[in-house]
């Protein structure tokens, strides 16, 4: 079931298991991992013990949710998730580690404040609420809890690890990672749109569909795809100017600011294509005093964004 190299050999550094969660990224399609690696020497050195439990934890969640996408029939599915919990449930309960991914999240387990641990086993539940989804177009209700779980917790325990070591109050820290895992959510739906579509699943909720005259059955279709498109642009705006503000109130260093900014400005590509460039050119101006010094981060967001602006075409 296995496909994570075993374990490095004990003790490991926190330099070695951070390394080889970032290096784990590019095991799986769209992981990125120069991304991580700018994104550590930009951020996660300053936040040392925060940076090494959300790669520990990230890389495991990801390295997971590929076995299951691997699976070729709702069966193997639901066979590899039951491996998997119990899996879970042993490294819980003090057992040793199988594999390298197990190793970096016992590391997690261990050390991550008990709050945080137990937000990320509210994100185990994402892989049953997103498979759904083939069922075809999810009610709202649904739909919601596909987001909460797939988007929006896993974003939101990536900034209470980082940001409330640092003493941002609680409720400004959850209001941005709700709206960023929002905003996260949409652009990755958006630019997997077309392989969504053609493998049945439909990213807009059944009243959604209702709504703007599409049978989900024929969610293929030109005109289709032309709405959901439009919806859920429309959907991402709304999120986008709530996560700008929330990222403003938040109050962090300029530095974690612009990074985070970019990221955003990166989902804009992804979504608008070349309409955002002037704002993305008008972004950049605000920040000139960060653009330059980081300008290996904003490439590599620029390369990503495009690549993946691909995917939409």
């Amino acid at each position: 079931m296995t496909t994570a190299a075993p374990p490095l050999p004990e003790p490991v550094s926190d330099a070695e298991l951070i390394d080889n969660c970032i290096e784990s990224f590019g095991d799986h399609p769209s992981g990125h991992p120069d991304m991580w690696r700018h994104w550590y020497r930009l951020i996660g050195r300053h936040h040392p013990a925060a940076a090494l439990h959300w790669l520990c934890a990230w890389s495991y969640i990801r390295w997971a949710d590929n076995l299951l996408d691997l699976a070729p029939s709702p069966e193997e599915f639901a066979r590899t998730l039951e491996w998997g919990m119990e899996r879970l449930r042993c490294l819980v309960q003090g057992g040793a580690p199988e594999n390298v991914r197990e190793q970096a999240l016992g590391r997690f387990l261990k050390g991550a404040d008990p709050q945080h641990v137990k937000l990320f086993f509210r994100i185990t539940a994402a892989a049953e609420h997103e498979k759904s989804q083939l069922e075809g177009a999810p009610s709202e209700e649904a739909l919601g809890r596909i987001i909460e779980y797939n988007a929006v917790l896993p974003v939101l325990l990536h900034c209470r690890l980082l940001f409330e070591a640092e003493g941002h109050p609680p409720d400004l820290v959850r209001d941005f990672g709700e709206s960023f895992g929002q905003v996260t959510r949409y652009a990755d739906v958006f630019v997997d749109l077309e392989e969504d579509l053609e493998a049945g699943i439909v990213p807009i909720s059944r009243e959604s569909c209702d709504r703007l005259g599409i049978e989900p059955g024929q969610a293929r279709s030109v005109t289709a795809r032309r709405a959901i498109r439009a919806e859920l642009q429309s959907e991402y705006r709304i999120h986008r100017a709530r996560a700008r503000s929330a990222l403003e109130k938040l109050e962090i260093d300029r530095r974690t600011g612009f990074a985070y900014g970019i990221v955003l400005q990166a989902f804009d590509r992804c979504v608008y294509g070349a309409r955002a460039i002037p704002g993305f050119a008008l972004y950049l101006a605000r920040f000139t005093d960060q653009t330059i010094p980081l300008v290996g981060f904003v490439a590599r967001s620029v390369l990503v964004s495009r690549a993946e602006r691909k995917k939409a075409l």
